[in-house]
C-alpha cells in the first residue's frame, strides 16, 4: 500500500530469492486502477515488483496533508464477507485520526468469515489483545489471528482494558447485535449519503 519495504515483503523476497536459486524465474508486475492499466514491469521478480509499487505509488494512493476523524471505505461487491473486505480497513488506517473511525461501508456484505468460523469466537482486537492474554489464544488458528488484528489495526491492552487506535464501523446486513458481539461498531448502510460526501476520484 504505498510501501516496498515491509516485513512481510521482505519475507516473500527471501522466498522467491530461495527459488532465483534452483531456476531463473521472469515475473510480470502490473500497475493497475479503476482507470485502467497503467504499466507493466518484467524481468527478476523483486526489481519488477519494487518498479511496479513505485508507480502504483503515485497512481493508486491518495496522499492528504493531514489525518481524518472519519473514513468511509466503500466496499465492492466482489467481496462478499469480512475476510477479504476487511482491507479497506488497514488500507486506510494510515489517514484516520487517533481516537477515529473507519467506516465500511458494504450495503451487500452479510458475511463474516464463513471459511475462518474461528474469527466469530475471537472478533476484531489489536495485537496487544491477544499477546496480553496468550495463554487464552495460544491455540487459535494463526490466520484468524492475523485477520483480527488486521482489520483492528494498531491499539494497546492494558490492565484489561483495550484502546483501539480508531474503532471499526460496519455498514453492511449485519446487524448491530453481531457487531456487538465481534467488537465492532454499526452503521446502517443506507445513513451514508455519497452525493453530499464525494470519496476521492
Amino acid at each position: 500500500i504505498g510501501r516496498s519495504e515491509t516485513p512481510v515483503r521482505r519475507l516473500v523476497e527471501r522466498a522467491g530469492t530461495m527459488v532465483l536459486a534452483k531456476k531463473p524465474v521472469v515475473c510480470f508486475s502490473l500497475v493497475i486502477s479503476p482507470r485502467g492499466l497503467h504499466g507493466v514491469f518484467h524481468g527478476d521478480p523483486v526489481e519488477s515488483h519494487r518498479a511496479a509499487a513505485r508507480l502504483s505509488r503515485d497512481v493508486n494512493v491518495v496522499w492528504t496533508d493531514r489525518r481524518y476523524k472519519r473514513i468511509v471505505a466503500q466496499c465492492p461487491t466482489k467481496y462478499d464477507e469480512l475476510w477479504t473486505g476487511g482491507k479497506l480497513a488497514y488500507k486506510t488506517q494510515e489517514v484516520v485520526q487517533k481516537g477515529g473511525q473507519i467506516v465500511l461501508h458494504a450495503p451487500h456484505l452479510d458475511l463474516i468469515a464463513p471459511q475462518h468460523p474461528e474469527v466469530e469466537k475471537i472478533g476484531y482486537h489489536c495485537l496487544d489483545y491477544f499477546t496480553g492474554q496468550w495463554e487464552r489464544f495460544k491455540n487459535t488458528e494463526r490466520s484468524s489471528l492475523a485477520h483480527s488484528t488486521h482489520v483492528s489495526g494498531p491499539g494497546v491492552y492494558e490492565k484489561g482494558v483495550e484502546t483501539l487506535r480508531a474503532r471499526r464501523v460496519l455498514a453492511s446486513k449485519v446487524s448491530p447485535e453481531h457487531c456487538a458481539s465481534i467488537n465492532l461498531d454499526y452503521l446502517p448502510p443506507e445513513s451514508i449519503d455519497f452525493t453530499t460526501h464525494q470519496p476521492f476520484g
